[in-house]
């Protein structure tokens, strides 16, 4: 028995806790989607690593200093044999077996053909093109949320207006029932309006799925667990025909989208490449300072079991005599590769002059509709009053208000249809325009 209560108590906290209920607008669903989207953390991390190469690049022009220090222990060959008349020599010119050394050493590069200035340009250049690209990747993420929200908030409105059409069959099917009792209607008319409300408490199973399944997708997208549910606090806007042109977004995507900015970037860099394999035609010139603290310190002569310090300093020039003309063909492969990503950027141009005329003529479209649904809803409602008023008066038979439920119901699903396509429509032109 203990074990039974026990398990009945789990299954309740189960049932408590196994849902967490949210009330969110659409702005919070986006603060939560950008903070735990984990395709947005990686390319945070992809902006994180390319900065840190430019760091990496960047500190390459500056001097280095270099420790090192080591211990060798010779073996003993014996003291060279000056004779007995040089004894004296022979002592001085006694080997040191343990030998020690330190040495620090300074690096200055002063010219190396450019090589390490154009590994800066290049390396900052992509550095601004990822951060652009991560801009963009969070616009994206963005449109999605959105997109979601809306089409949750639609799958929510179509199950309302389903329940609305359940209410009316309902009072119809009672209206009927009520006439085949005193004889005004037969059973055929009782059974059409059955197979009605039949028919629509299909949808609403249907309409139901609709519902869970945007909600698993919203609570995916914006990281929440799957079984959060959610309350939406924002309805569609008051909805106004845009006064935007169509060239002036053209024009502002071609000056804003982080794609074309992106490649701007990523076109400069590749400039700053060419340059970069060029520097195989030039010497390189380092300047090098040494300081020595050892024993013994080879300098001195003669040798003696003591730290000793030395220093040196001096400049060093190498110059590839012969290489194969490496450096040419270095060359050739930059041009080349120059010349693709400006052919991709011209098709970029391209794609974003179509995406951006396309959502354009699509939400011209979309507010169309509106127009459009709103009038016909309007009319049916007011058909469905005027006709619902003969049939109680007997001037119109049952199938006629059958009809008339049936088109209130369609111009409502159209009617919610058609405001959150809007809302979708401006959201995807607004995002294709960088606004």
């Amino acid at each position: 028995m203990k074990k039974i209560i026990i398990g009945i108590l789990i299954l309740l906290s189960n049932n408590i806790y196994s849902q967490e209920v949210k009330s969110l607008s659409l702005e919070e669903c986006i603060k939560i989607g950008l903070e735990n989207s984990k395709s947005l953390k990686i390319s945070d991390y992809k902006v994180k690593s390319v900065e840190a190469k430019y760091k990496e690049t960047e500190v390459a022009e500056y001097p280095t200093l270099k420790f090192t220090a080591g211990y060798t222990r010779l073996s003993d060959v014996g003291a060279p044999n000056f004779g007995p008349a040089a004894s004296s020599i022979a002592k001085a010119f006694s080997p040191i077996l343990d030998n020690y050394s330190t040495k620090i050493t300074l690096n200055q590069p002063i010219f190396t053909g450019f090589r390490l200035s154009s590994a800066t340009e290049i390396a900052e250049y992509n550095k601004n093109a990822s951060i652009l690209e991560f801009k963009k990747d969070e616009k994206e993420l963005i449109l999605n949320i959105r997109t979601a929200y809306w089409n949750y908030y639609r799958a929510l409105k179509l199950k309302e207006n389903i329940q609305q059409n359940i209410t009316m069959v309902e009072a119809h099917l009672n209206d009927v029932e009520n006439f085949y009792k005193n004889g005004l209607a037969t059973d055929n008319d009782v059974m059409k309006v059955k197979v009605q409300l039949s028919n629509t408490k299909l949808l609403m199973i249907d309409a139901e799925n609709g519902i869970q399944t945007a909600l698993l997708f919203l609570n995916s997208l914006i990281g929440l667990p799957l079984n959060t549910k959610i309350t939406l606090k924002d309805k569609p806007e008051f909805l106004e025909k845009h006064t935007s042109k169509l060239d002036d977004g053209i024009s502002n995507a071609l000056m804003n989208r982080e794609e074309l900015l992106s490649t701007e970037m990523r076109i400069k860099a590749a400039n700053s490449a060419i340059t970069l394999s060029k520097a195989g035609w030039y010497p390189q010139i380092f300047f090098f300072a040494d300081f020595i603290y050892s024993n013994p310190n080879q300098r001195y002569i003669p040798q003696k079991k003591e730290f000793k310090s030395s220093w040196d300093l001096g400049i060093t020039l190498s110059f590839d005599l012969w290489n194969w003309m490496l450096p040419k063909y270095q060359t050739e492969q930059a041009e080349f590769q120059l010349e693709q990503i400006k052919q991709s950027y011209e098709i970029l141009k391209d794609q974003i002059n179509l995406e951006v005329t396309q959502n354009y003529l699509n939400l011209e479209k979309m507010f169309e509709k509106i127009n459009i649904s709103s009038e016909t809803l309007e009319q049916a409602e007011l058909n469905y009053k005027i006709t619902k008023e003969k049939y109680k008066n007997g001037l119109v038979n049952n199938s006629e208000l059958i009809d008339a439920e049936t088109t209130v119901l369609q111009a409502n699903i159209n009617y919610t249809l058609s405001i959150v396509d809007y809302e979708i429509a401006k959201a995807k032109y607004l995002k294709s325009i960088s606004k």
